[in-house]
C-alpha cells in the first residue's frame, strides 16, 4: 500500500507542477498579448492625432488661400496690382 501511496503522491506533485507551469506560460501568454494590444491602440492614437494635424494644416491653408483671395481682390479695385498693357 505504501508503494502505491508513494506513486499517487509522486503523481500529485508531477500534476501540480504542470499546473504551475502551464498557468505560468499562459499568464506571459496574455501579458504578451496586452502588450501587443497597447501596441497596437498606441499606434492607432498616433496615427488619428496625425490625421487631425493634417486637417489642421488643409483647413488653415484653405482659410489663408480664402483669406488671401479676398484681399487680393480688394485691393485689385484700389490699386494697380495687375497692370494693363494698353495697345
Amino acid at each position: 500500500m505504501s508503494t502505491s501511496a508513494n506513486i499517487l503522491t509522486h503523481q500529485d506533485q508531477i500534476i501540480g507542477y504542470l499546473r504551475n507551469e502551464y498557468d505560468r506560460l499562459n499568464t506571459r501568454l496574455e501579458r504578451a498579448g496586452n502588450k501587443v494590444k497597447t501596441q497596437n491602440r498606441s499606434s492607432e492614437l498616433y496615427e488619428s492625432a496625425r490625421l487631425k494635424q493634417e486637417d489642421k494644416i488643409a483647413m488653415l491653408a484653405y482659410i489663408t488661400a480664402l483669406f488671401g483671395s479676398y484681399y487680393y481682390s480688394l485691393l485689385a479695385q484700389y490699386i494697380d496690382i495687375c497692370p494693363r498693357h494698353h495697345i
